[in-house]
């Protein structure tokens, strides 16, 4: 597997849909629900078909309905996943009328249908490696061309086509929720953050301070002017967009860091049961606080 993305359920207590992409060059939908003793059970409910080589990034639409994949063959692929919404209902329903063991045993040998791709975007002359949706007619893409570029998604058309910044391939990217920010990392030492209202095509601002290349961003959730990074120098740093140096900086070791994200806090545990967690090459899942510095 090489990518992950998820999409809670609408209340935060229903089956979660879940995106995954690997080096077979499938992409695969699945429901995610809780189980009893804490674990979660999966079933798998569609695998996409039609990358020549491995997805390297997913992306769900904001509505659930739709969802786009990047590969390394250079193209970028959107799908319609919107019968997913009813087939997820109706594999739990028919779970919770069976019983948990039962429900186990089918989830270990799920069925799943084939989707074939509803449109493919072309422009990328490398691979795909990074997707951020975050309305529904515009999409956004970053590939080891070293450029970014907005798509509309209703005609399959590139509205722009933008410098990263740093003439370097692009990793990760993530879209501030409710702002036109979007602040994206690759091949270099700095996390770059590109306001889509200017008309400039290069990032507005750099954030150096790695002393390898960034592996990931994402913004807070809860704090709209911060955000993480992690990178191949082992360290995790903490960013607000008022200031030019990091807020904090964790290291983890000398292993590579290739992912970090932000973990909630449970119903009613407050703002210091919130945390950062990264991990990479070791093999580890490093977990810290996010507290005091992200309010």
């Amino acid at each position: 597997m090489t990518c992950v993305a998820a999409r809670p359920s609408e209340d935060g207590t229903g089956a979660a849909l879940l995106l995954t992409g690997s080096k077979d060059g499938n992409a695969r939908a699945w429901s995610a629900s809780s189980a009893a003793g804490g674990g979660v059970t999966t079933c798998a409910l569609a695998v996409m078909r039609g990358h020549t080589e491995g997805v390297a990034a997913v992306a769900a639409s904001p509505d659930g309905q739709r969802c786009a994949t990047g590969g390394w063959d250079s193209s970028l692929r959107l799908w319609r996943i919107d019968a997913t919404a009813a087939l997820m209902a109706d594999v739990w329903g028919k779970r919770r009328k069976k019983g948990a063991a039962a429900a186990q045993a089918e989830a270990a040998a799920p069925e799943a249908g084939t989707l074939a791709a509803d449109a493919q975007l072309s422009g990328h002359s490398g691979a795909v490696s990074a997707l951020c949706w975050p309305e529904a007619g515009t999409l956004y893409s970053g590939g080891w061309d070293h450029t970014l570029r907005a798509w509309d998604v209703e005609t399959g058309a590139c509205a722009r086509h933008l410098n990263d910044g740093g003439s370097k391939a692009v990793f990760s990217m993530d879209c501030r929720a409710g702002a036109p920010l979007l602040a994206f990392c690759g091949a270099e030492r700095a996390v770059r953050v590109w306001d889509t209202r200017a008309d400039s095509t290069v990032a507005q601002t750099a954030l150096a301070s790695h002393a390898g290349w960034v592996a990931a961003v994402r913004w807070c959730p809860w704090q709209e002017t911060q955000l993480i990074s992690c990178g191949h120098d082992g360290t995790v740093k903490v960013w607000d967009l008022r200031g030019a140096v990091p807020l904090q900086t964790s290291a983890m070791g000398d292993a590579k860091l290739l992912a970090a994200d932000f973990l909630r806090a449970p119903p009613g545990a407050g703002a210091a049961a919130r945390r950062v967690c990264a991990g990479g090459e070791d093999a580890r899942l490093h977990i810290m606080g996010a507290k005091p510095l992200l309010g």
